[in-house]
Order: C-alpha cells, then structure tokens, then sequence
C-alpha cells in the first residue's frame, strides 16, 4: 500500500513538473542531443511550451546538415492541434500551424550528387527502428491551415555555374516569404490554394507581390486557377497551365513548356518574362491583355478572342496562328483581324533590320482584313489605312531575299499611298493614286517583268506629282511597247513606239508629242526650263560607220531662267558627202563641229591603237616593245585628218546630267586637229575661266597638249601644261599658282610640278625625270622643296624608284623625304621574286602635318614599319606602328599601339590595335583582315571601355560635332574595308553632341546600336541644357559609312529644339523650345528637317524683314548671291568665290502660343520693331536654294510696336491692341498687317481748349488726364497704310460737354488731328488749335510748355521705373507760378497681370479763385477716383467704376458724382466674326500652356 502511494506522489509529480516550459524545454534538449547523436547532424531547440492535446509552441528549432550549415531554422512554431489521442498515436490533425521566421537551406556541395538534405532523411533512419513483425499501421496527418512570415528558401547546386542573368533554377535565394495556404489535398498531385502569397527572389531582383491562385503540381505539369499574380510590374489575371517534361524545361522556356491560358485585363511586360527566360532580355515591351486564350509554346501557339493593346499604338483584335518567334523572319503567320491597329515600332524588337525599316514607314497601320504567309511570302487582302497612305489589295506577292527578286500578281488600288518611303527609295518614287491590274515580277528596271493596264491618278516620282497617266504596255528586258499618255499641268506628253533602255543597246523607233515639260516644276532642273517639241526620232544601221540620220526635234521652245530661246529645231546629223564626213549638233548648250575625212570606227580603233602604244613606252618592256612593232603592219589605208571645235556656250545644264560633280565656265572652247599617216598628231588646246569639281574649285586655267609619234616606232615627243592661277582645294583651303608640266623627248618625261599656300606658308615643288631604261622605268626625283608648317621637306638627293616587269615591280633606292629627325623613307623592291623585300618606314612624324589637309586638327608623334616579302605569291607582311598622346581637336584619345601579321596560309592578316589613357586600355582591335576576298575582307571585334566618344565625330561631323562622354562595348567589324560592317552596341556614358543644323546641344545616356549599314536609337532619351527631355527614335543608315542617309523621329515636351544666332541665319533665328514631333529625313547634302511642335515658354524667334540684297552663306544655310555671275554661280570677283553644292530643306510648322516672346525687326537702324507675344500657326520653310518663305496667321495677344521719330531722337513704344494679327503666305516681306498700336499720355485738356490768340481757361478742366494716340496699320508689313486717331476715354465727365465739339473738330480735320496726334508724341501735350500752322505768341508758350512737359516725363518715368504696374504721372503745363500752384498728380496702379487698374487723380485746384470776404486766394482738394476690370483677358469687355469731384465755376462748392459703366469693344470683318466664340481646343491649348512650367529667366525685353 505505502509502493502504491508512493508511485501515485511520484506520477503526481512528474505530471506536474512536465507541464512547465521549462521542464519540458530541457527534455526537449535533452532529447535533441539524443537525435544529434544518432543521426549525426546537429539538432538544437530553443524553447519548448506544450499545451497537451492543445497547442505546440517551438521556438528556436535548428538542424545542421552533415557539413555543419544551417538546414533548417524554425524562429517560432506554433502548432493548434485539432486531433490527436493517446488512444490513436497515428492519427494527428493540426487546425493551423504558424512558423515565423522559417528558413530553409538545400545545398548540392561540389563534387556531390544529392542534396544535403538527401543525407539528413538517410540519418532519420537510425533514430527509427522499425518491427518487421508486426504489421504497420498507416499514418493519418492533416492540416487545415499553414501560415509562414517572414520565411526564407535557398537551393545551390555548386556543381552548375552560376547564370549572369533572370532567375537560376540551380540557385535559388528567396527572402521574406510570407502566405497562407488552405484546403491542401496533399498526394502525387498536389492541390493547395495559396492566399497572399509574397516574397523576393534576391539574386534575380524577382520581386512577388502577392499571388492568389488555387494551384495544383505534379511533375508533368503546373495549374494555377482563380489566378490573381503580380510579379514586379506585371498583373495576369483568371488561369494559366503549364505543360512540361521536367520542371528543368523552364529553362527552355520558349522551345519547351507549353501553356493554355485565359487571360483577363492583365499587363505583362516582357523584362519581367525575360527573367524566367532570358531569351527575349533584350526586348523591352508591354502589353495590356483586356481578354484572350492561348494554347501553344512561344514558338507556335493559337490565340482566339484577342483584345490586346501593345506598345504605344498597336491594338489587336481578332485571332492569329502563329508559328516561328521569336525568329521573325521564319515565322509563318494567319491572322484574321477585325478594325485593329498596328504599329512597327510597338513590334521592333521581333522584326529584322530590313523588315522593320519598311514596315516602320508606314506609321500606325489601321487593318481590316487578313494576313496568310511570311514577312516575305504572304497574301493579304483587305483595307489598309497607313501613314503613307490607304491600299485596298487582293494580291499575292514574294520577296526572294536571296537574289533580291519578287513577284507578284492581282488588283492593286491606292489613294496617295507614298511606295517610295515604303520601299526606301524615296528620293525616286513617292506617292502613288491607281488603280488597276499588274502581273510581273522584279522591282528593278533590270529584273522587271511586267503587264500593266493602269489608270493613274496621280505618281510622284522624282520630286515631281504627275497627274493625269495612262499606260497600256508591256516592260520586259529593259524594252517598253506599248502606248503612254501624261496629261499633267506641267506635262503633256504623248508617245507611241518601241523604246529599248538597256544599256549599250539603246534605239529609238517612236513618234512623241511633247506639248510641255517644265523641267522646274517637275524638278528636274533646279533652273527655270521649259521645253516645247515634236521629236521624231530616226536611226538607219546599227554599225557606227553606217550610222546616218538624224535626230529631230521639231517647233522646240526653251524657256531658261525666264528667257525664252525659240530653237525650232534640234538636230544631231551625220553625213558622208564626197568623201568628208561631218558631224554637227547645233543646240543653246553647246555647238559641235567634226570634220574631216575618217570613219568612226577607224578613228576610235586608232584612238584605243594610239593609247596601246603609249602604254607599252610606259612598261617600258623593250621585248614587248619589238614584238608589238614588229607585229604591226604598214598600214595600207589612206591618211587622214580631222579638226574638231566644241564651243561651250551654256553647257553646264548638259554637263550635270553625266557628271552632276563638274561645273564649267560659260563660252569656253575647246579645238584641236587629229592627223593619222606615217606621224600621229594630236593638238588641243582649252581655255576655261573656272573649274569645279565636287569640293574642287580652280581658277584662270590653260590646258596644252601636243604630241607627236612616228607610226612604226617608239619615239614620242610631246609636251602637256596645266596651269591654274588660284585654287580651292577641299580640306587645304586657298592655294595658288598651281603648275603641271611634263615634256617627253625620246626616252625621258622632264616633270616639274608646283603649289603655293601663302595663308600657311606652305610650298611644294617636286622636280624629277622619268627615264626608259632597258625593261624598266626609272624615277628620279630632283632637287624638291615641300614646306609644311613653315618647315621644309626634301627628297634625299639621289632618291629613285625602279619600275619593272609590266607594271609589277618596283624598286626603291633610299627614296627618303625627311625634316630633322621626321624620316619617312622606302627601301627595297616589290616584286614576283620571292626574295624581293619591301622595308618603309615612318620614324618621329609629327601628326600635325597634316591638319592643312583635314577638317579636324590632329597632334601626336607617329612612328611605323612595314616590311613586305614576296606579296605576289607567299606574301610576309608584318607591320606595327605607334602614335604617341593622340589627340584629335585637342581631345586626348590615348597612345595607340598596333601590329599587324600575315599568314599566308590563311591569306589573311592577323591584327592587334589597342588604344591606352591614362595606363588602362580603352579600345582593343583584335582579328583577321582577308585583302583577296570580294565580300568578307574585315572579321574583327573591338572591344571599347571608357574609349571617347570624340574617336567617331569625323564620320559624323557633317552631321553631329562637338562630341563628348566615353563608350563601352563590343562592335564586331566585317565586310569590305573600302565599306565596314559594324554590328553590336555600346553604352555611351556622358554623352553630349552638337547638332550643326539646329544649333542645339543634346545630351544623352544611352546604348547605340550599330547595323549592316545602320546606326540606330531605340527610344534613347535626350536632353538638352537644361535638363528637358525628349526621346529619339531611328537612326543612320549609311553605305560604308559613306552617303550617309537620316532618318530620325523625335517626341518632345518642352526641349529646345532651335538655337542660332543672326550669324547663322539671318533669315531667322533665335530660341525655341517645343512639345511635339521632329523628323530628320534624307541625305546630309540634301537633308529635309520637319518639327510639328507647340512653342513653349522661353521661345524666342527673331524675323528680320530689313536684311540686305547682298546675301552670303551662313553656316549650314546657302544664300542666294545678287551678284552678276555665270552659270557656275561664280561671282566676278575672284577672291570673294563661295560655292557650296550642299543644300537643305527645313519647315517648321509651329503652333505659337501666347508665352512664345516674338520680333519682328521693320528697320535695325531707327529701332522700329514689333514684339510681344501672341498666337497663331506659323510655317517657315528654307529650300536648298536659300529661298525663305512664310505662312500662316499670328494674332498678338500682348505686343509693343517701337515707333521713332525724328531720326530716332523721340522714341515711343505703342501698346499693340490684342486682337491684331500679321499674316503671311509666302515672302516674308510680302507680309500683311492689321494692326492697332496706342501709346497713351497724360496731358493738360485746357491747351486743345485754347486756339490761337485766346488763353482764357476759366472753364477749362483742371489736371492731366491720359490722352491716348492711336495709330491703325494695315496692308502691306513694310508699307502699310497708316490712320491716325486720339481717344479721349478717360475724359472728366464735367468737360465732356465742352470738350466733345472740339474732339470732333479735331477727328473731321486729318491735318490737326495728324498735329494733335505729332505733339503728344514729340512734345507729350497736345497743342492748341492750329498751333502748328503759324508761330507768334504761342511759340512763347510752347516752350514754356514743352519745358513742363519734359520736367513732368522725366520725373514720372522716374517714379515708374520703381514698380512696372504703377503709373505716376505729374501734371505741369508749364514753370509759371499759376502751373505751380494747379499741379497735379495722377497714379494709376494694375493688379492680375493688367485686368485691374485702379487709378486716381488729385491736386490743388483753384476752385474758388478769390474770396470777397477774405480777399486771399484759397486751394481746396480735387480728386478723382476710378476703377476699370478687363472682363475679357483681351479687354473687349469690361467695366468701369468712376467717382469724380466736380468744380463748379459759378459757386464756391464742389459737387461729386459717382458713374457704373460697361463697355464692349470688338474688331470684326464679318458677323460670324463678331458673334463666334472660342473653340475648345483653343481654350484647353491655353489651360495647357498656363500649367507648364517656365525653366528660364524670362526676357526682359517681354516686360512690355
């Protein structure tokens, strides 16, 4: 009895003594040492509280994996139990379980094939001892609800790399996990609906903001339902499965998972997908889903019920198959839209270059129809409303991109459709209005094939719209049949015939009509031509010995720069009469004369013989040479002789059409004699007052030629001298006396060549013998004089080359041209022999040298070797050179270091350029250059890191300068090295350029993308000065970095988009800054700059309108020159010559508004000008040619018109009345205004009160009183008619009475109004009556007066000056005692920018003039008060508010009135003018403006 009761005190106890934390805490330690032990991984508990059959709270749990890392980490685990019995041991339910802070660590250690947790579950085996004899039971466990905080989970497999970019499956790192998870159905496929679910996947910056699914995995695929995820910035809504073989295809994501989805208003953003697949990284897109289903991989998927906004422009609704992305040149698309938009820019990043480029032209596409096929093979049917235009299309066509040929066939119907942009070959063909049948192939007139039966609207083609065709023809082969009508405002043209256009194979056989060509209207001429005429065209034979006939234009009319030339005919004629044969073609352009007796063909054969025998004197082959004579036969035929003369009357037209480079002086000639017997003669002699040859420009130049040959032998003697007096050399500059002269004697040419630059004391004088040495040619050069830099080169004496072996070898005998120690030396021999070696060599140039030649300034110290060896066959070529502190336009680039190392079994050579600042490489070259190939010649990369930006600005100088930042990337070099392709990016880094055309200085940040023939900017955005954005799309296309092409389009807000100087452009200049759009299309020699924008605050245009006839050329802008000169366009004067070719087109369609500040300068000189600000849409258009034309309408809102006089001795600024507008519709100095400008002065109403010869004021109003001078100009801007007026509105009411007939006298006279309106300007009084026309005693008093006047003007503008709204104005007639003691003083002050004014008039009056009683003068106050609002902004509506103390004469009291009055003002032409309101638009473009904000001082010159 007493162990029973014992055992019941111990059992009592013990059951107590668990129930404690801390008991229970250390048995729980106790027992996890246990667990340590057993499964050999560390387990540790912190604290243990158990509720039994309740609750389990856990905190601090930890268990080290085998290596001792954290495996698992438990802050706080809380578990409510919902069922569990001692009874049941194997069944368990949990209601919730919470853990706080859980982490989880699984790691695959390198080396190791499972995971640390693979071994901590093979440990659990030795804690668990299993009874093999006893049947188990199964486990039943069950949880209604898990809540995590704060969680983390990480996965590494240190035997996988780590990727650069997105999520790394095998390396996971997810922080701040936290969700709740309900109705789990646990099982192979597992189901749980997670709520709230967030967290941060760190490594890939993967950011989960909450996800709502009922989700269910299983190893082949993932669901996830009732879907609401938001994953960084994107939100996909409703449902979405996953289809795979592994989880590891997610990876693949494109190729590999497969997806069904319906999708509901979601945005998905392509930078957030590319995270799971890194594929599309590189595309920045997004999406607005507002519904649509999707089956498919990436790659091919179908997608029904799309209603999907994309970018900025593209809207699709409808259904698509899609098959091939992201590949989009293989991918193979039906599409089935309903109305939709679509955008190329919204799609760039899937489209090719080549794709995009045309598919961009054609702006925001509406589509209504369907699409079957590729990019390039496709039929598309249905209405297309394009930005160049609307096409209807039933028509099939392919595009063979391998040999460039396509096809196509069906109806066709266009409504002004701009193909050219489409096709980019806008400068050729633009738009295009037809509608009918075409079947061919080919694009090209080379590779067309093609029917046409069309009627067309209208085609613009080469510059030109022409209207009005008809063509029913056949093209093939370059040969057209057929019948072709133009019945076009500048051409009428009819022909019918045969035309072969091929090329050395032209004939004609056709009747054509041409009634009119305006060759100017049709752009073909930048000159005035117009041509009238009757062809008919007449060949007989095709060999050129039998060609006779004639070529004839007849009742031919030309019209050239205004002068009309009556040709009646143009005749080409051959002719064969008694053994002469003549040509003669007689034209305004030229006249031609040959004559003589010769047969063409003879004469070419002995031409091209002639030339042969020249040749082989300079091969200097004497076996050769004896072979040939030796083969020549005595020629049997007969000698003969021509003459020719070729008068140059006004050719240049003619001469632009085969070389548009080559200009030539009027009436130059040219004549000489050709005679062929036993000795060849042949003279010339040309006389040309100026040459121009692209940049080239010479001056005062003779040519002489005179050679003789003997017909069977070697010997020549002849003599060749060009001299030009001055030169323009591109790049050199001004050059002078330039000599060239060769005489050949026998077996020597004597050469002596000489050059001036007296600008930079340069000189160059090379003297030398060419010697025909047996087999070779010998070069000797003489005693030569080079000066660059004021410093002198020579040729060491004795310097020679050697040319041998037709041509192919040349030996060089210390061939050294040297300046102290800058050496540049040439020795040894190129040639077949295999031992024939080449060394040249460049020790200590200094790179200035050549800044006389180049348009940048370069400096640095050059030194290189080339050794050559056996280049004809094995070729050794090692080469290396290097630039010390580089600099180019003072900019240090770097030290450049260079080798280069042919390998003649891989015919290529190896190259290593590096370019090293400040001891770190900035630019590494690094490849493979193959001269022998035709194609791929270049296969290099570069490698740029903080390399300047500068390094690029000579190709881009016509463009771009004054660049700055540096450049990081890599740029891979292929093609041709006459014509590199570059294809990468780089990252500039403090980028900033100049661009010349506008004057404006951009900066930037942003990656440039470099093409096959393209640099381009996807959305970079640029900056200007002051910190104002804009974005940028397009880029460079180029050939080579040759004939580079713009094409660029620009969003602004607010960006400064004009910012030249009176010296850049004296037709108009200034600062604007804009919100709207910019296009930079064309070739730099002809570029076409379009802004569309809405001017913004500190917009500052200047218009001059008095700039002189003698224009000159201004920077980027070719003015005309007034100067008689020839059809060069070379003035008389030869040291003023300036000719630029170059040209360019800007139009500026500007929406003014009223915070825009404006002048318009009438006269510099006297300072009368107009400015303000106002509003209106203006146009201002410069062409190539300098022509400056403007139009449209300006109303000024708030201006000042500065009107002097007298030479500019009196100056007043008249407030120009709102409302006034100045119009233009072309020339600018064809302007009209309609204009009303007031100037208001306060003066004295007793002096219009007073005529001559009366001065009793006793009824005259006291004070001064603002007196306006109205002055109305209408018409013509620098000729308007000009009305004068003067307003008296503010005129006391006591006077109004008495002054009223006076007013109206004034306003019926013109004369004394005119004099009226002169004085208050000129004197600020207005004068008494007919004061003007006669001067006696009221000359006494206008002195007087005028002194008043001058003393009252300066003292109020004084006071004025003190704060721009308050007006003070002191009124004293003149210095007597009586003015003294009436003075008055008016102040007037304006509140909300002008609308209020409060004004007051006060003084000492004499309102009663004496008192009988007192006998003693007596002032008394006088004061008037008033207050004006403008109701309108504008001022025609507004009210006024008077309070007015009246004087009465006649009693010794003052009476005061008090006067409400409104008044409405309005200009109008019409009624609907005078009764029309605002539109909305204009309303809300002024809210607009008032809220943007100004980030400039404002001009002083705007305090109007």
């Amino acid at each position: 009895m007493a162990l029973i009761l014992l055992l019941l005190v111990v059992f009592a106890v013990v059951f107590v003594a668990i129930r404690y934390p801390g008991v229970q805490t250390k048995v729980a330690q106790k027992a996890a040492e246990y667990i340590s032990r057993t499964i050999d991984h560390e387990v540790t508990i912190g604290r243990v509280d158990i509720e039994f059959f309740s609750n389990v709270i856990l905190e601090q749990v930890k268990v080290l994996d085998y290596r001792g890392e954290e495996l698992f980490y438990v802050g706080r685990a809380k578990a409510d139990i919902s069922l569990f019995s001692i009874f049941q041991p194997n069944t368990l339910g949990i209601a919730t379980l919470e853990l706080q802070e859980p982490r989880a660590n699984l790691v695959q250690y390198e080396g190791t094939d499972s995971l640390n947790l693979s071994t901590f579950i093979t440990s659990l085996g030795n804690l668990i001892t299993k009874d093999t004899t006893k049947a188990s039971q199964p486990f039943e466990f069950s949880i209604d609800e898990l809540i995590i905080k704060n969680g983390a989970f990480t996965y590494d497999d240190f035997n996988r790399p780590r990727t650069d970019y997105g999520i790394d499956y095998f390396h996971l790192g997810i922080d701040s996990i936290s969700a709740r998870f309900t109705e789990f159905e646990p099982g192979d496929t597992l189901k749980v609906r997670v709520t709230d679910l967030t967290a941060f996947e760190r490594p890939s910056g993967i950011q989960l903001h909450n996800l709502d699914v009922l989700m269910t995995y299983a190893s082949t695929f993932w669901e996830w339902d009732e879907l609401d995820l938001r994953v960084n910035e994107s939100n996909v809504q409703e449902y979405i499965r996953f289809d795979y073989n592994r989880f590891g295809n997610f990876s693949d994501f494109i190729d590999s998972v497969t997806m069904t989805a319906r999708v509901k208003d979601s945005r998905v953003y392509s930078r957030d997908i590319a995270l799971f697949a890194p594929q599309i990284k590189d595309y920045d897109e997004n999406a607005y889903i507002a519904s649509g289903e999707f089956e498919g991989r990436v790659a091919e998927f179908v997608a029904t019920n799309l209603d999907i906004k994309y970018g900025q422009n593209t809207h699709i609704v409808g259904t698509m198959n899609v098959d091939g992305l992201p590949n989009w040149g293989e991918t193979f698309a039906n599409i089935r839209l309903q109305p939709s938009t679509l955008n190329a820019d919204d799609i760039k990043q899937f489209l090719p270059a080549d794709a995009y480029t045309i598919a961009s032209r054609l702006g925001t596409v509406k589509i209504d129809g369907r699409f079957l096929g590729f990019y390039n093979d496709f039929v598309a049917n249905g209405s297309f409303a394009t930005a160049l235009g609307n096409v209807q299309s039933d028509i099939n066509m392919k595009i063979n991109r391998s040999n460039n040929a396509s096809s196509y066939r069906g109806r066709l119907k266009t409504q002004n459709f701009n193909i050219g942009r489409l096709i980019g070959n806008a400068d050729v063909i633009k738009t295009i209005t037809m509608d009918g049948r075409v079947v061919g192939s080919g694009f090209t007139l080379e590779d067309a094939r093609m029917e046409i039966n069309a009627d067309i609207a209208q085609l613009h083609l080469l510059d030109y719209n022409y209207r009005n065709i008809r063509t029913d023809g056949t093209l093939s082969r370059q040969r057209y049949e057929g019948r072709f009508a133009i019945a076009d405002p500048n051409l009428v043209f009819t022909a019918n015939g045969e035309v072969n256009l091929a090329n050395n194979n032209q004939a004609f056989n056709l009747r054509a009509d041409l009634d009119k060509a305006d060759l100017k209207a049709l752009r073909i001429s930048d000159k005035s031509v117009i041509v009238q005429a009757n062809a008919d065209l007449n060949f007989r034979g095709l060999r050129l010995d039998d060609f006779e006939g004639t070529a004839f234009f007849d009742s031919a009319a030309v019209t050239y720069e205004g002068q009309r030339v009556a040709l009646d005919t143009i005749r080409v004629q051959s002719r064969i009469g008694e053994g002469i044969r003549s040509l003669t073609l007689r034209s305004t352009p030229l006249a031609l004369r040959v004559s003589g007796d010769f047969d063409y063909s003879v004469l070419i054969d002995d031409l091209k013989q002639l030339v042969q025998e020249y040749q082989l004197n300079f091969e200097s082959n004497d076996a050769a040479t004896a072979a040939y004579y030796s083969r020549k036969r005595s020629s049997n035929r007969p000698e003969y002789s021509l003459d020719y003369d070729l008068y140059l009357r006004r050719v240049n037209p003619l001469i632009h059409l085969f070389v548009p480079e080559l200009t030539v002086s009027d009436f130059s000639k040219l004549e000489g004699t050709f005679r062929h017997g036993n000795t060849v003669i042949l003279t010339s002699y040309a006389q040309i007052d100026t040459i121009l040859y692209d940049d080239v420009t010479l001056y005062q130049n003779d040519i002489e030629l005179s050679t003789s040959k003997l017909q069977n032998s070697p010997d020549v003697l002849a003599s060749a001298q060009f001299t030009s007096e001055k030169q323009v050399l591109p790049s050199v500059g001004e050059t002078e006396r330039l000599l060239l002269e060769a005489i050949w004697s026998e077996r020597t040419i004597g050469f002596y060549t000489n050059l001036l630059q007296p600008a930079f004391n340069n000189q160059a004088t090379v003297v030398g013998d060419v010697n025909f040495l047996q087999d070779r040619l010998q070069v000797v050069f003489g005693r030569s004089n080079i000066t660059l830099r004021e410093t002198p080169w020579a040729f060491q004496p004795g310097s020679m080359v050697y040319i041998s072996e037709n041509g192919k070898r040349f030996d060089f005998e210390e061939l050294i041209l040297s300046n102290q120690d800058q050496i540049i030396r040439v020795d040894g021999a190129i040639g077949q022999d295999p031992g024939s070696t080449l060394v040249a060599s460049i020790k200590n140039f200094d790179l200035r040298n050549l800044n006389p030649l180049m348009p940048e300034q370069i400096r640095g110290t050059l030194n290189a070797e080339l050794t050559a060896q056996d280049i004809y066959n094995n070729a050794l070529l090692n080469a290396g050179m290097r630039v010390d502190s580089f600099y180019l336009d003072n900019v240090l680039i770097g030290d450049i270091r260079g080798k280069g190392d042919w390998n003649n079994a891989q015919q290529q050579m190896v190259v290593d350029v590096d370019v090293e600042r400040n001891n770190k490489k900035v630019l590494t070259l690094t490849g493979n250059y193959y001269p022998r190939a035709e194609e791929e010649q270049l296969d290099m990369l570069a490698v740029l890191d903080e390399t300047q930006l500068k390094i690029v600005e000579p190709i881009l100088k016509p463009i771009m300068s004054q660049l700055e930042g540096t450049m990081e990337g890599r740029i891979r070099v292929l093609g041709r090295l006459s014509a590199p392709i570059l294809t990468g990016s780089v990252m500039v880094t403090g980028g900033q350029f100049r661009f010349d055309y506008l004057g404006t200085t951009y900066r930037f940040s942003d990656r440039v993308y470099f093409g096959a023939n393209s640099i381009s900017f996807r959305n970079a955005q640029l900056r200007d000065l002051y910190g104002n954005v804009g974005t940028v799309t397009g880029g460079i296309a180029h050939d080579g970095f040759q004939n580079m092409v713009l094409d660029l389009n620009a969003r602004f807000r607010n960006l400064m988009i004009l910012n030249t100087t009176y010296e850049q452009n004296e037709l108009y200049y200034g600062t604007a800054f804009g919100t709207g759009t910019a296009s930079v299309l064309g070739p730099v020699d002809n570029l076409k700059i379009d802004v569309n924008a809405r001017s913004d605050a500190n917009t500052r245009i200047v218009v001059p309108l008095d700039n002189q006839t003698d224009l000159a050329r201004k920077d980027f802008i070719r003015f005309v020159n007034r100067n008689i000169s020839d059809s060069t366009g070379v003035a008389v004067a030869v040291e003023e010559q300036k000719v630029d070719l170059s040209g360019i087109n800007m139009n500026f369609d500007l929406d003014v508004t009223d915070d825009a500040y404006f002048e318009i300068i009438i006269d510099r000189q006297t300072g009368d000008v107009i400015r303000g600000s106002g509003s209106g849409q203006i146009q201002m258009t410069i062409d190539t040619r300098g022509e400056f034309n403007m139009y449209g309408n300006f109303e000024i809102a708030n201006g000042a018109y500065n009107l002097n006089l007298l030479e500019g001795v009196v100056s007043r600024e008249f407030r120009v009345t709102p409302g006034g507008t100045l119009s233009w519709n072309g020339d600018p100095l064809e302007g009209i205004m309609d204009l009303r400008a007031t100037y208001t002065q306060s003066a004295s109403l007793a002096d219009i009160m007073t005529t001559r010869g009366e001065s009793d004021l006793t009824s005259a109003p006291q004070g001064r009183y603002p007196v306006t001078a109205i002055v109305d100009l209408k018409g013509p801007i620098l000729t308007p008619e000009i009305q004068l007026g003067l307003d008296f509105e503010s005129m006391p009411a006591n006077a109004r009475l008495q002054l009223d007939p006076i007013i109206a006298a004034i306003r019926n006279d013109e004369n004394e109004l005119n004099r009226q309106v002169f004085s208050l300007l000129v004197l600020r009084r207005l004068a008494p009556i007919g004061m003007f026309a006669s001067f006696d005693n009221a000359g006494v008093s206008a002195v007087g007066g005028s002194l008043g006047s001058l003393l009252t003007g300066q003292l109020s503008g004084l006071l004025n000056s003190i704060d721009s709204n308050l007006e003070v104005d002191i009124g004293l007639g003149d210095v007597s005692q009586d003015a003294l003691s009436t003075l008055q003083l008016r102040l007037s002050y304006t509140f909300f920018q002008g609308r209020l004014r409060v004004s007051s008039q006060t003084g000492i009056g004499a309102a009663a003039q004496s008192e009988q009683a007192g006998g003693n003068n007596r002032s008394s106050y006088q004061g008037n008060w008033s207050i004006e609002y403008y109701i309108t902004q504008s001022g025609e509506l507004r009210a006024r508010l008077e309070y007015n103390t009246l004087p009465e004469n006649y009693r010794t009291r003052v009476s005061n009135t008090q006067r409400l009055s409104l008044l409405h003002t309005k200009r109008f032409d019409n009624l609907r003018e005078l009764f029309g309101r605002d539109r909305d638009a204009r309303r809300e473009r002024r809210r607009e403006q008032r809220e943007t904000p100004i980030i400039l001082d404002s001009d002083p010159r705007m305090n109007l």
